[in-house]
């Protein structure tokens, strides 16, 4: 349980960061005149890498999304991580679209995406081994339990 608190905060730390870093990347330039848009260059071959990085995340956190939805006892804070990283997704999506950040910035975003996607699905399957860990621990006092009432009913 301690575990979980402790990866819990940790999760919470790294979305507050990642909340921080994005604000950080919005309000950068800072003064009351815009500065002027800035455009980027960058090879089809480079574009098509990230077209489809983003669009393999995508997938992804929609398949982490459908296994969610099948868990029964999904946490609050798998769901929240989830939308963040969706989120992120989106933001991601929209630079490469619009050209409004940098190819790094655009790059690091993906990097923050995946690496919430990490997070979200070994977290996941710790929720499901420990699940399984429990229900297979319940099963074994059970049977000890009948197996202790059958010897004590044969003596």
């Amino acid at each position: 349980m301690k575990q979980n608190a402790r990866l819990i905060k940790l999760l919470r730390l790294v979305l507050l960061l990642l909340v921080f870093s994005l604000s950080a990347m919005t309000f950068t330039g800072g003064g009351a005149a815009e500065a002027a848009p800035q455009r980027i260059t960058l090879s089809i071959e480079q574009w098509n890498q990230f077209k489809n990085q983003t669009n393999l995340l995508e997938a992804k956190l929609n398949l982490a999304d459908e296994k969610l939805k099948q868990q029964k006892n999904t946490s609050t804070e798998l769901l929240t991580q989830l939308n963040e990283a969706k989120k992120q997704l989106n933001l991601t999506q929209e630079a490469l679209m619009n050209s409004k950040h940098s190819l790094a910035s655009a790059e690091e975003s993906l990097n923050h995406s995946e690496a919430l996607y990490k997070k979200l699905t070994e977290q996941m399957e710790l929720e499901r081994r420990e699940a399984k860990r429990i229900k297979c621990q319940r099963n074994i006092y059970a049977s000890s339990a009948l197996l202790f009432l059958l010897c004590a009913a044969a003596k």
